[in-house]
């Protein structure tokens, strides 16, 4: 439904109307009750009527009444007693707000954890009674001390951390046609005196044994390959062993070297690079070394010592 701006005036004056009612009625209610305060236990009646009696109680100067000069007074005018309607209208009681308290909130309480209950699965095997053992007499008792071990925790054995080599040089030797024995004695004086190393000589029985020691590392150095007699060997294990220097004896049909394990010639050469050099150096050819004793050859060839002793490295 849509409204005309006239009707929509009339809405807007009869709205306006309204209110102003409403707000009449709210204050005559307020302007009695207040009123009610003042006169305390007397009525609302008993006041109105007061009040008009004293409105239409005749003055003394009114018309009709005579002077105390001695005239009479006039005939008392009739007194017109009319009942007023009086409209009450009872005041509407406004309700006060009361103020209620809020209860205080509970105090959060820790709820307890909650016990979980084991479940138990039930047994669904049939236990099984097992007789006790017979009591053993003393002497069973003494026969089964004597062969029944008590139960022991066993530790576990650490595995052994390898050591270094108790020896600085191992020099091999075998038994061949040409002696390097007596050689290899001289070598080892030698480093043990002047260059303080811990020497130790190694004897094999056969050349196949000397030279795969030599290979996997078990020993260092030989002085007893025999060319051409051990070529075989070498050609077996090359690349396991290195030749040191180029020869240290040679005869009408054979020549001495000097061979060592691949790694230990390039640890001298690292670590030791002194001794590497005296090895290369190392010449008994023509020196008659098989007739002497190691340290009186020794003390016997000063000048080719000092030679192979001496090193610029």
């Amino acid at each position: 439904m849509k409204f005309s701006p006239e009707n929509r005036l009339y809405v807007l004056i009869i709205s306006l109307g309204l209110f102003l009612v409403i707000v009449t009625v709210v204050l005559q209610a307020a302007v009695i009750s207040s009123r009610q305060d003042q006169l305390g236990d007397e009525g609302i009646l008993a006041t109105f009527r007061r009040q008009l009696a004293s409105a239409i109680e005749p003055d003394n100067n009114t018309p009709g009444t005579l002077s105390q000069s001695g005239v009479a007074d006039a005939a008392p005018a009739p007194t017109v007693t009319s009942t007023p309607f009086i409209i009450v209208i009872p005041a509407t009681p406004i309700a006060t707000a009361t103020e209620t308290a809020i209860p205080a909130l509970p105090t959060d309480t820790p709820l307890p954890a909650p016990t979980l209950a084991p479940t138990i699965a039930p047994a669904t095997d049939t236990p099984t009674l097992i007789p006790a053992p017979p009591t053993n007499t003393p002497s069973e008792n003494a026969s089964l001390a004597n062969t029944v071990a008590p139960t022991s925790t066993v530790a576990l054995a650490a595995t052994p951390v390898p050591t270094a080599p108790q020896f600085d040089i191992r020099l091999a030797t075998a038994s061949r046609r040409v002696d390097c024995a007596n050689m290899t004695a001289i070598t080892e004086r030698i480093l043990s005196n002047r260059f303080q190393m811990n020497v130790q000589v190694m004897f094999f029985d056969t050349p196949t044994q000397m030279f795969d020691a030599l290979a996997e590392g078990e020993a260092d150095i030989t002085l007893c390959y025999l060319d051409p007699d051990d070529r075989s060997f070498m050609r077996d294990r090359l690349g396991l062993i290195r030749q040191i220097g180029v020869q240290h004896d040679a005869g009408e049909d054979y020549k001495l070297q000097m061979w060592a394990n691949g790694a230990y010639k390039a640890q001298l050469r690292d670590t030791r690079a002194c001794v590497l050099d005296f090895l290369e150096k190392v010449d008994f050819t023509d020196l008659n070394t098989g007739s002497q004793e190691p340290q009186s050859w020794i003390d016997g060839h000063a000048s080719e010592l000092s030679t192979w002793l001496n090193c610029s490295l």
